[in-house]
C-alpha cells in the first residue's frame, strides 16, 4: 500500500526516469497505488504493465490505452513474457504476496487473512506466509535484474530497516541481492525503500527525495 507521502516520490523523480516501461507486480486492491502510478506513466508517455494473480483486483482498475492488465504470477510474467517484449524496465514496483505483520490485528482483519491464505492454497497450492513473500520478491528481483534500464528505479513496499541495519518485510531478501548487483538505496520513508542504478546522480536524487523538492 502507498500513502500520499510515498506517492510524492514518483513525481519528484519523474524527470529522472529513463526511457522504458513501468512494471507493477501486485496491483492496488482498493488502495489507489496503481492509478497514482498511471499518472506518472501518462506524463512519461510510456507503457504500464500491472501484474496480479488476483483477477478481481485487476478488474477494479479502469482501462487505459497505455495499461496492460496481466493476470498471472509476477515471476511467471518476468520469466516468460518480458523477454518477448524486447523492452527495458524504467520503474519496477513490487508490492505483491502480502506481508502479515503480527497477530494483533482486529478479528475481522485476521478473518480476512485466514480467507486469503486459504484462497492462495486452494487456487495455487501456495502457502501464504512471510518467508514465501520474501522468496517471491527475491525471485522477481533476480528475474528482472537484466531487464532494468540504465538509471532505473525499483520501489519495494512493506519493507523496513532495523536499528542493526537488517532489512525486514517483503524486500528483506531481495534488497541485499540488488545492492550486490549495482543498485543503491536512494530513499527510505516509512516502509518503502527506493533503489536506483543511477549511481552518477545518486547524491542529487537523495537530496530531491529527502527534501521533497
Amino acid at each position: 500500500m502507498l500513502d500520499p507521502q510515498k506517492y510524492k516520490a514518483f513525481n519528484l523523480i519523474r524527470d529522472f526516469i529513463p526511457e522504458g516501461i513501468f512494471v507493477e507486480i501486485g496491483c492496488h486492491k482498493y488502495e489507489g497505488s496503481t492509478m497514482y502510478i498511471s499518472d506518472v506513466v501518462e506524463y512519461k508517455q510510456t507503457e504500464f504493465y500491472s501484474i496480479d494473480i488476483d483477477k478481481s483486483a485487476l478488474e477494479q482498475i479502469p482501462n487505459k490505452s497505455f495499461l496492460h492488465k496481466i493476470n498471472k504470477k509476477g515471476e511467471d510474467w518476468l520469466l516468460n513474457d518480458l523477454p518477448q517484449l524486447n523492452k527495458k524496465i524504467s520503474i519496477l514496483f513490487l508490492d505483491n504476496f502480502d506481508w502479515f505483520w503480527n497477530d494483533s490485528y482486529p478479528e475481522w482483519t485476521l478473518e480476512n487473512c485466514r480467507n486469503q491464505r486459504k484462497w492462495y492454497k486452494d487456487e495455487f497450492n501456495m502457502t501464504q506466509d512471510n518467508l514465501n513473500s520474501q522468496i517471491t520478491h527475491l525471485a522477481q528481483g533476480i528475474l528482472a535484474l537484466n531487464y532494468m534500464a540504465k538509471n532505473s528505479f525499483i520501489f519495494i513496499d512493506d519493507t523496513w530497516r532495523t536499528n542493526d541495519n537488517i532489512y525486514c518485510g517483503k524486500g528483506g531478501a531481495v534488497i541485499p541481492y540488488l545492492l550486490l548487483n549495482g543498485f543503491k538505496i536512494v530513499y527510505e520513508w516509512g516502509h518503502m525503500p527506493i533503489l536506483t542504478n543511477n549511481i552518477t546522480q545518486i547524491e542529487i536524487l537523495t537530496e530531491i527525495l529527502n527534501n521533497g523538492k
